[in-house]
């Protein structure tokens, strides 16, 4: 018989038993909520530097013409002499042009012509900028004149400030698709009476490696005072105008107009130079005020946009520029609808445009040269040679301080070119191959270079734009001088 106090003692130790193993569960549950101490390698953060890519740029390519006879025909009237720089560039061409049909009237002249080039910058290149200048004088019965530009990169969007599509002027858009995919493209134009619907402007397919040549004049028919963007839906493309002149029987003015990629709402046109304007406003009063100086202006936008721009005239790179700058052109433009200021009283000089607007602007100036004592033609007909020539100059894009630029000047073709340099805001400083420039605040400095050479620039201090202007008897142009495309930034890779 079990007595009383062993039957406690065994429950006793029974109920300790059983809650020593609740205790046991319940610290094995807690062990299980509470995260234990975790051991991770340290993993830094990798920084990757993309490697740089190809880099390739379009050039505007022959000067057009038409063919003679009954149906004309587009056709190249000239060739370029191209001009590159950068160290280990390549050269070749686009695949095709409608500017080079497989099929021409009999009468056709014959010209030696390739469809535009395009120059590139490869990776495994020594340099790491790359430049190129088209330039062509051209003496024919219906295009005469000097003509230069730069090539430039494929972009999604561009303008083109400049032409006339009136009696005795033609003008062509040009695109240029040196991209590895077609391109769609649609052209939205713009005049003094506002946006111009043209049924063909949309749509417009530009094969890759091929150079599209669409007429403006079929576009926007009699129009002084157009203005083309240009936005690729598709691909990108290389975006110039060309217009040539011809007033009665005599040709007189041939010009490329370079495109500006975006409007924006400060402008800088560093080069516009301004020669014996006592003559060609004596020329004007026969042949046309088209010949005088002329700002043009558009406000894309709705709204409108209240601009102000500075005209300052440049000094050399060794005196002070002129103290006494032109009274600002202050003026409100209506959204969509292009101004044209005619500017007959600018005196001679190397000016430089410095527009300021509310709201993004694109601009263009239109300048004019004449030869004040041409050659007279020979044979029973007699009279004088062409002498009139004209430009229609485009924004040039803002270098950044501390940025390095490549440009070049052209094949001069009996021409001198000069360097202009503007900066809009704020005072810099440009080794032009070391040599030092200082450029003013809202000034500008003009410095004579040599024909087909490199210029690399670098820029310290403010931004800074830059052109090079080409002139001589019944000859003027200008070509810009691009910023690098920004490379593509480090990526950096964080550990998780």
């Amino acid at each position: 018989m079990t007595n009383a106090r062993s039957i406690a003692l065994i429950s006793g130790r029974a109920g300790l038993s059983l809650l020593a193993a609740a205790a046991a569960v319940a610290l094995g549950a807690a062990a299980l909520l509470v995260p234990g101490p975790r051991i991770t390698p340290e993993v830094a953060a990798v920084t990757v530097t993309p490697d740089r890519a190809d880099q390739s740029i379009a050039c505007p390519g022959g000067v057009f013409g038409l063919t003679p006879g009954q149906n004309p025909q587009l056709t190249v009237a000239a060739m370029p002499r191209l001009v590159t720089a950068g160290t280990g560039a390549a050269i070749a061409t686009l695949e095709g042009s409608d500017a080079l049909p497989d099929e021409l009237p009999a009468e056709t002249p014959v010209v030696a012509a390739d469809p535009p080039a395009v120059v590139t910058l490869p990776v495994t290149a020594p340099d790491d900028l790359v430049a190129a200048v088209d330039s062509a004088r051209v003496r024919s019965a219906d295009v005469f004149g000097f003509a230069a530009a730069e090539c430039a990169p494929a972009s999604r969007t561009a303008w083109l400030v400049g032409g006339d599509t009136t009696v005795g002027r033609t003008s062509w858009v040009s695109l240029a698709n040196p991209g590895p995919v077609d391109a769609t493209v649609d052209l939205a134009l713009f005049g003094a009476d506002g946006p111009i619907a043209a049924p063909g402007s949309t749509g417009i397919i530009v094969p890759s490696g091929y150079q599209r040549v669409v007429a403006l004049d079929g576009l926007a028919v009699d129009q002084a005072s157009p203005v083309v963007g240009v936005t690729a839906r598709a691909g990108s493309v290389t975006a110039t105008l060309q217009m040539s002149v011809v007033r009665g029987l005599e040709p007189g003015g041939l010009t490329i107009v370079s495109a500006a990629e975006t409007a924006t709402t400060r402008l800088v046109l560093p080069a516009v130079p301004v020669i014996d304007p006592e003559t060609v406003q004596q020329r004007a009063a026969s042949a046309g005020p088209d010949l005088l100086p002329t700002l043009r202006m558009l406000a894309p936008l709705d709204g409108g946009a209240d601009v102000t721009v500075r005209i300052v005239r440049a000094g050399s790179g060794d005196t002070e520029p002129d103290a006494s700058p032109l009274p600002p052109i202050i003026a409100s433009l209506d959204g969509g609808t292009v101004l044209d200021l005619p500017l007959p009283e600018l005196p001679a000089g190397d000016w430089a445009f410095l527009v300021d607007a509310t709201a993004p602007v694109v601009a263009g100036v239109r300048v004019s040269v004449v030869d004040g004592d041409p050659d007279s033609l020979p044979g029973p007909v007699g009279g004088f040679a062409p002498s009139i020539d004209q430009q229609w100059i485009a924004a040039s894009p803002i270098i950044p301080a501390g940025v390095t630029a490549l440009g070049v000047v052209g094949d001069l073709a009996g021409t001198t070119a000069r360097l202009h340099l503007a900066a809009p805001s704020e005072a810099a400083t440009v080794d032009l191959d070391g040599r030092l420039i200082d450029v003013p605040a809202g000034g500008s400095v003009v410095l004579p270079v040599a024909g087909s050479t490199p210029l690399r620039i670098a820029v310290d201090g403010g931004d800074v734009s830059a052109s090079v202007s080409y002139r001589g008897d019944a000859a003027i142009a200008t070509a810009r001088i691009l910023a690098p495309r920004a490379a593509q930034p480090p990526l950096v890779i964080l550990p998780q």
